[in-house]
């Protein structure tokens, strides 16, 4: 039977406790080996996925990082960031859906336009007002706990 060839991305992360004890190995293989440590006691499938990467395959090393929430142009309150689009924090987290949606459930924002009680943009500009202060406390908290 001939063998197979896929192209794929597999993604590990973990928690760095100490920067030279979990420090990234400096080549391909070294680094193919110390993720297939890593992996040693994980669950099926996604630990033979991991043991079953050829030992010299190209690897990218990543390191994630967690950035304040940014000013961003709203084109007049036409458009906005939401959920994870809204704030440079690792995918760990998933606040995502949590920064995203509080605004949404605590004030009616979309209910209101349709009423004609505030304008899109007021609504925005609330939207983006109450939600950067939240999503740069959630990250600066998430920091917190890394140290």
């Amino acid at each position: 039977m001939a063998s197979r060839s896929y192209k794929g991305l597999v993604i590990i992360s973990w928690l760095i406790e100490d920067d030279i004890k979990d420090a990234m190995p400096k080549t391909d293989e070294e680094r193919v080996a110390y993720v297939k440590r890593r992996v040693e006691r994980y669950a099926e499938p996604l630990r033979s996925i991991v043991q079953d990467i050829p030992d010299d395959v190209a690897t990218t090393p990543l390191r994630l990082g967690d950035w304040p929430c940014k000013e961003w142009d709203n084109w007049g309150g036409r458009i906005t960031l939401v959920g994870n689009a809204a704030h440079a924090m690792t995918c760990i987290e998933a606040k995502g859906q949590t920064t995203g949606s509080w605004t949404q459930l605590s004030d009616r924002p979309v209910e209101r336009v349709k009423a004609g009680e505030i304008t899109q943009k007021e609504a925005t500009d609330a939207y983006e007002a109450e939600m950067r202060p939240r999503t740069h406390e959630a990250i600066l908290k998430r920091v917190d706990r890394q140290l």
